[in-house]
């Protein structure tokens, strides 16, 4: 496919917290793409950017920020929307399922009159045909007595069928991109697997091109296509799944998965893990941030800050190929 039947395509995308008249780059040339109906994953460790970048291409990011370089979705550059042209594609061309349902719901509405809310502003229904196709998705995906779990509150659902409200509101519009933030975050094995079987199933159905952001390996194996390592705030490798797993070049990249519960020793009851930590705004390295953690560093790693450039069938920014 060419880059102009993508659906998002995101280029040099910084973003910088500006604090005391100075700004802290958090975000530094990312470059995602995405076509119609592909399912993408971005990981890394927490704090390396990956709801950060979910969340400007929302155009949704915190307080203090400063954002460049281009988001274009459906051929459209979202930075140079006005607000209110914003507030017809967010929820209804574009979604989002945030990380924590039990604070991203609003606690004195019912779970029914939430997603009703979004079908009357997008859709201009009826209140009462919005009742119905709330209850439609709410059976759609998995969430039994669903006419009685319209009048139910968040607190009074479990975790599993609060995730499951949120992604019927996110479906409620047919949107064509789906942002998936941690969306099996604090749920037990079995329920993150259907979460994950859910959201896989809708994506085949409606044609939906999803943007999971994750930090579970072995999920993100059996259902992305492509996979995008973050690490402070830029891509360090990108790649189809199967060769990613099968050839991860950059040393980030491998010790992920030398991390991931496949690797889990029974005997030790212990994981390999990266030396040290992800570095904070205020103290970022010059060069290569994962200079200071990486075993192969070289004088050049300190110093200058790779590039994104092609290896083989991966992208992989790094000094030492």
């Amino acid at each position: 496919m060419s880059k102009s039947d993508a659906l998002l395509i995101v280029k040099d995308l910084s973003l910088s917290f500006s604090f005391e008249k100075t700004l802290w780059p958090a975000l530094r040339g990312v470059n995602l793409t995405l076509w119609p109906g592909e399912i993408v994953s971005l990981v890394g460790e927490s704090g390396c950017g990956k709801s950060l970048t979910g969340r400007a291409i929302l155009r949704l990011p915190p307080e203090n920020t400063q954002i460049s370089g281009s988001i274009y979705f459906q051929g459209q550059d979202l930075l140079s929307l006005p607000e209110v042209e914003l507030e017809g594609i967010r929820g209804s061309q574009m979604a989002m399922i945030f990380q924590e349902p039990m604070t991203a719901l609003n606690p004195v509405l019912t779970c029914g009159e939430q997603v009703v809310e979004v079908l009357v502003k997008h859709k201009h229904m009826s209140v009462q045909a919005a009742y119905e196709k709330t209850s439609h998705l709410f059976s759609q995906v998995g969430i039994p007595e669903p006419e009685r779990r319209l009048q139910s509150y968040p607190h009074q659902l479990s975790g599993g069928l609060r995730q499951r409200v949120m992604i019927a509101m996110a479906l409620s519009c047919d949107p064509s991109l789906l942002l998936a933030d941690e969306p099996t975050t604090a749920l037990d094995s079995t329920m993150r697997q259907q979460i994950l079987d859910l959201i896989v199933a809708q994506s085949h159905e409606r044609g939906l091109a999803v943007l999971m952001i994750s930090h579970d390996l072995v999920a993100v194996e059996t259902f992305a296509s492509r996979v995008c390592v973050m690490y402070a705030g830029i891509v360090v490798e990108e790649a189809k799944t199967s060769s990613l797993f099968a050839n991860p070049i950059h040393p980030y990249t491998q010790g992920l998965l030398l991390a991931s519960l496949r690797n889990f020793d029974a005997k030790t009851k212990r994981l390999p893990v990266i030396p040290g930590s992800v570095p904070t705004l205020l103290a970022m390295p010059k060069g290569c941030p994962f200079a200071p953690r990486c075993s192969k560093a070289k004088a050049i790693c300190q110093k200058e800050l790779p590039k994104l450039r092609p290896i083989d069938d991966h992208f992989v920014a790094c000094h030492l190929f």
